[in-house]
């Protein structure tokens, strides 16, 4: 069956290249967002990221991209995934899917669609998660975070700056979401990055990347 947003989220990635950020030395990648995988398999291909690790909360797309990234049997080793949310918190929460769709999770309060069903999702705290990976690697590897997130950026992002980890990361690449591109400035000037930030015509959401200057 043709699918609009698988097909989608490949040409992104794979013919407009929109997370082909370069840190130029090793580097490991966090994709927070791992989806159908095609992100994590874009950057494992790059010879100087050594490690990926992926989140995914949705068991269906989950085991879409276990499977995608099974098939690439020369780079699929560098890619460990999560079937969790990272969050401010460690917790469980309601999230919706488009049940039309194969790919694509939203938090209750960004989305009112009657057509969407509803999955249980395990949440866990980035700052404990994401901060484990990011202690281990630190003055080894260039830390890259790619994010895609749906939304759940916001809380993710605050709880990591919170804990002082925006001082360890070197660089993301990202969507941001619900209008609120103005947080995401105010996040990166806080802590020191060089931003390039773009939104859609109706300034609901848009790329970002940023790196530590």
């Amino acid at each position: 069956m043709h699918d609009s947003v698988e097909e989608m989220i490949c040409r992104e990635i794979w013919y407009s290249e929109e997370y082909n950020i370069n840190l130029a030395k090793d580097s490991i990648v966090i994709d927070i967002g791992l989806n159908i995988g095609m992100a994590s398999l874009f950057f494992a291909n790059k010879e100087y990221v050594k490690k990926v690790y992926a989140f995914e909360p949705d068991k269906r797309v989950y085991e879409k991209a276990i499977h995608n990234i099974s098939l690439n049997e020369k780079i699929r080793d560098k890619i460990e995934t999560f079937n969790v949310a990272c969050a401010n918190t460690d917790k469980q929460e309601t999230y919706l899917i488009d049940s039309r769709e194969s790919a694509g999770i939203f938090q209750r309060n960004n989305v009112l669609n009657s057509k969407c069903g509803e999955i249980e999702v395990t949440c866990v705290d980035a700052a404990r998660v994401l901060g484990d990976i990011i202690d281990q690697h630190y003055g080894y590897e260039k830390i890259l975070i790619k994010c895609d997130c749906e939304g759940a950026e916001y809380e993710i992002f605050y709880r990591l700056e919170e804990a002082g980890y925006f001082d360890k990361i070197n660089a993301f690449v990202m969507e941001w979401h619900d209008g609120r591109r103005s947080e995401i400035e105010k996040i990166f000037e806080r802590n020191n990055f060089a931003y390039i930030i773009s939104e859609n015509r109706r300034g609901i959401f848009g790329l970002c990347y940023a790196v530590k200057i």
